[in-house]
């Protein structure tokens, strides 16, 4: 089964759809390969006005697959590196496009999940739909995400999500900007559709002109240099005692050792 589909309709607008249904569309090594070169190729792609990025299942997505990171620990001397700078890619990739991003989510948006959702130009969520970053409750550390989430909803209020690892519901998300709307689940494909209809009005190259010179540029945060610190900052996090009993805690559907 494909991690992560491509579909473009005749208007131009290319839809993405995460495909793990069955692990809460968490991401791995080979939803990030396969959704990476889709961005590509869609960059490259003259008739694509739009871009859509959505989710197969009750979920939109988990974050990283901590079965796949547990897995890593019984690897003597296995590092991520490779896997954690393909996710900053990923991000870099999507916050940059030319193209007009918009997500919808739906159900759970965690850890690399909601730092898809920012990367997006826009962002609709359903009525149930929630958001964490909840890495800290794991014994890790929401790093490469985080330039991102910085970018979305400001250090002040980023504060608080990164140290509580608190869900915060659509509501509170469409409050502090995560998000731009929220409607019932059953309204978004309508929303979604009208969006695209408008954002389809716009010249493609003063869209172009507009993300990279005006709203992005050399403005992002991430640089090549602050993407390497994340990931080493993540490895470095990924190797500890705590993201070990974190993670195994939250498989075994326990407690972990440090809450009292």
């Amino acid at each position: 089964m494909n991690p992560c589909t491509l579909t473009v309709d005749e208007r131009g607008v290319a839809r993405i759809r995460l495909n793990r249904p069955e692990t809460h569309n968490a991401l791995n090594p080979e939803l990030l390969e396969v959704l990476g070169e889709i961005l590509k190729e869609i960059e490259r792609s003259a008739q694509i006005r739009s871009v859509e990025l959505s989710s197969i299942g009750e979920h939109f997505c988990s974050g990283m697959d901590l079965k796949w990171l547990q897995e890593s620990f019984d690897s003597a001397g296995k590092t991520l590196d490779n896997e954690f700078y393909r996710l900053g890619l990923v991000l870099h990739r999507l916050y940059h496009m030319t193209k007009p991003t918009v997500a919808i989510v739906q159900g759970a948006a965690c850890g690399g999940g909601a730092g898809l959702v920012c990367c997006c130009d826009i962002a609709f969520a359903s009525s149930g739909a929630r958001f964490a970053f909840s890495e800290v409750r794991l014994g890790l550390i929401p790093s490469i995400i985080s330039p991102f989430v910085i970018q979305a909803i400001g250090e002040r209020i980023a504060r608080r999500y990164f140290l509580t690892g608190e869900v915060i519901e659509a509501r509170e998300a469409h409050r502090i900007g995560l998000v731009h709307q929220v409607f019932d689940e059953a309204q978004l494909p309508k929303e979604a559709l009208e969006l695209h209809r408008a954002l389809g009005q716009g010249a493609p190259q003063a869209i172009g002109r507009i993300k990279s010179r005006l709203i992005g540029g050399d403005r992002m945060p991430l640089s090549d240099l602050t993407l390497k610190k994340t990931v080493d900052w993540l490895e470095e996090t990924r190797n500890t005692q705590e993201a070990r009993e974190g993670i195994s805690a939250f498989l075994g559907k326990r407690i972990p050792n440090w809450v009292k």
